[in-house]
């Protein structure tokens, strides 16, 4: 054998091993689901990583004030009380969400004014969410390929990436949490088995947790019913719960929809009684462009689309609502291989379509962040959609490598958004800490009654005419009189001295 056969020999047998070793590898990743769902984790937290940096900001600060003002049982009974007008924190006074409001004031209670561990529990709880829709997408689908799909695409969605960066967007991440767990305990009640009721009685109390946390997650029914007409009785035919489409099993969904509606009610008398509310929660034109704007959000998370400005509006162009409404149809139109994919599929619509519909009312326009609590039933479609046009390629024989990479792309391009739009929304922290400090070196204190004039407020304590100034302010330092001054009124100030004034030029204002 001459010694170039040999080369030719020995590199045929490397490339046989590395691709034996790799398919090992690709085997064993497609064995070991739990694997790859770790993997995604982890990804997340790195992408989301730079939030544990971050402090508090905009409303956050209404919570942190509110948390010192009132007492444990007066905060909380002022908090489920609708027809209390004052609520324990005045500026969301019109918005029944007394949960979200309590679970704010035990995280101060624990954590103080600790900023690190608030934004860990926000990284941690859509953590939480991503792998519940992993299980939800894997026991409807039972392909682990979607449900990992399911998982990055929620995860990793730019759209709503502020809402893991900020803390006070405590209600769309618990909201959905309870949605979510409402959803797989139902699923795991009509497994049956000696432990259904309590699953049953798990989804329930998390349904109402979920309401109590904001009225968005009521949607969430139409996926309860559409889940076990869909997917599940098809599944269970022979067994012991087949044809349980009678009067008795209607009733199971009874208590859901009661609690549905008592939300509901209390939100109408709320809207009669406030005007803030009215301005928010109104029918009209708006409702129809609004979803299609959470449609273009959903399918086209554009960079400067997806990043919000100080009202976390966003206004799409109508060529972007042609492309958005013509990607849906494609969506909706898709046709799947088997019985089972198509049920799923028909299914998580439902769950996304319905789900948009509360966030339509807004007369003020679209919040992506908003776009949050649909974001797992979005993730659920767009993967069924993504696996399926895999399975397509590999039919016309195209390698389904070039579809992967394709997935890997926009796996980085998403990954790099999120990490930017975090690290955008950390500036605003940063400042309004920076401004904190620097006044605390100033003044370690002020007198009772005092008024503290500022020149120079940076923009994040700026907006809505400095409320999130006087708020801030009030945290460290109590009930004090905030007013913003230009620099020639503060000298004027300093020539004549008042009892109890202060002046404050802040350095850092650009």
């Amino acid at each position: 054998m001459s010694s170039r056969e040999g080369s030719e020999k020995h590199t045929r047998g490397r490339n046989i091993l590395e691709n034996f070793r790799f398919r090992n590898a690709a085997q064993m990743l497609a064995s070991s689901p739990h694997v790859v769902l770790a993997l995604i984790l982890t990804l997340i937290f790195l992408v989301y990583a730079p939030v544990l940096n971050d402090w508090f900001k905009a409303d956050d600060f209404y919570y942190l004030r509110a948390a010192q003002l009132n007492a444990p049982l007066e905060f909380i009974v002022e908090a489920f009380d609708f027809r209390d007008t004052s609520q324990p924190v005045p500026e969301h006074v019109g918005h029944y969400r007394p949960l979200y409001m309590v679970t704010m004031w035990a995280e101060i209670e624990l954590f103080g004014q600790h900023a690190l561990p608030h934004h860990l529990l926000s990284l941690l709880i859509h953590l939480a969410n991503a792998t519940l829709l992993w299980l939800i997408a894997r026991k409807v689908t039972q392909r682990p390929l979607i449900a990992h799909i399911a998982a990055l695409v929620f995860a990793l969605h730019p759209t709503y990436a502020t809402v893991v960066a900020w803390i006070s967007e405590r209600s769309s991440t618990l909201a959905t949490l309870g949605t979510l767990i409402c959803l797989w305990s139902f699923m795991k009640a009509l497994d049956g088995g000696p432990r259904s009721r309590l699953w049953y009685l798990v989804s329930l109390t998390s349904y109402l947790a979920a309401l109590l946390y904001h009225p968005k997650a009521a949607p969430v029914l139409v996926a309860l019913v559409a889940y076990y007409f869909l997917v599940h009785r098809g599944r269970l035919e022979g067994s012991n719960l087949k044809g349980n489409s009678s009067t008795g099993f209607w009733l199971k969904f009874a208590p859901y929809l009661y609690l549905a509606v008592v939300p509901l009610v209390v939100l109408l008398w709320q809207r009669d009684e406030h005007l803030l509310q009215q301005a928010n929660i109104s029918l009209g034109p708006h409702v129809y462009e609004n979803y299609l704007r959470y449609l273009f959000l959903a399918v086209v998370p554009h960079p400067l689309i997806a990043g919000t400005g100080p009202a976390g509006g966003v206004a799409p162009t109508l060529a972007g609502g042609i492309v958005a409404f013509l990607a849906w149809l494609a969506i909706g139109t898709l046709p799947l291989k088997d019985s089972r994919t198509r049920a799923a599929h028909l299914f998580a619509l439902l769950w996304f379509l319905t789900a948009i519909l509360p966030l339509v009312t807004f007369g003020s326009g679209t919040f992506p962040r908003l776009f949050y609590s649909a974001g797992p039933a979005f993730a659920l479609v767009i993967s069924l959609f993504l696996v399926s046009a895999l399975d397509g390629l590999s039919r016309l024989r195209v390698p389904r490598f070039a579809g992967a990479a394709v997935l890997l792309v926009l796996l980085v391009l998403a990954s790099q958004r999120i990490f930017t739009t975090v690290q955008d929304q950390g500036l605003p922290s940063a400042q309004s800490r920076a401004f904190v400090e620097e006044l605390q070196q100033t003044y370690p204190t002020l007198p009772e009654e005092a008024t503290l004039y500022v020149v120079g407020v940076p923009l994040p304590l700026a907006l809505f005419d400095g409320v999130y100034l006087r708020s801030v302010v009030s945290v460290y330092y109590g009930d004090v009189n905030v007013q913003r001054v230009s620099e020639e009124a503060a000298q004027a100030l300093e020539q004549s001295p008042q009892p109890n004034a202060r002046v404050f030029r802040y350095s850092g204002y650009n």
